[in-house]
């Protein structure tokens, strides 16, 4: 390494969730255990072509809460890829991971 040698560090922040559903009539959330997401870079465009450091899996535990794996800060979308059957998927949305928590 010389003197001009640049290391950059990249920062990196998660993202958290908790999945709650109901059916429309009792209007009591329930939490949505087993719930799965994908998260990527916006920028990728899908999944499969953000770099395994842009992209992670969420599973909901029993209480419905579920967070990435520290990634780079970005604009993330995160698309839901299984739910309760019977019961809708959310529409993907967008996540800005800026610092850790």
């Amino acid at each position: 390494m010389t003197s001009d040698d640049v290391i950059e560090q990249v920062i990196k922040g998660n993202n958290a969730l908790i999945k709650h559903t109901d059916d429309g009539e009792t209007h009591i959330e329930t939490l949505e255990e087993g719930a799965e997401f994908e998260v990527y870079l916006k920028s990728a465009g899908r999944y499969a072509n953000a770099d395994p450091d842009e992209r992670d899996g969420i599973v909901c535990d029993e209480n419905g809460f579920g967070q990435t794996k520290d990634m780079p800060y970005g604009i993330y979308t995160v698309y839901q890829t299984k739910g309760w059957e019977g019961h809708e998927l959310m529409k993907d949305f967008d996540v800005f991971i800026s610092k850790k928590a």
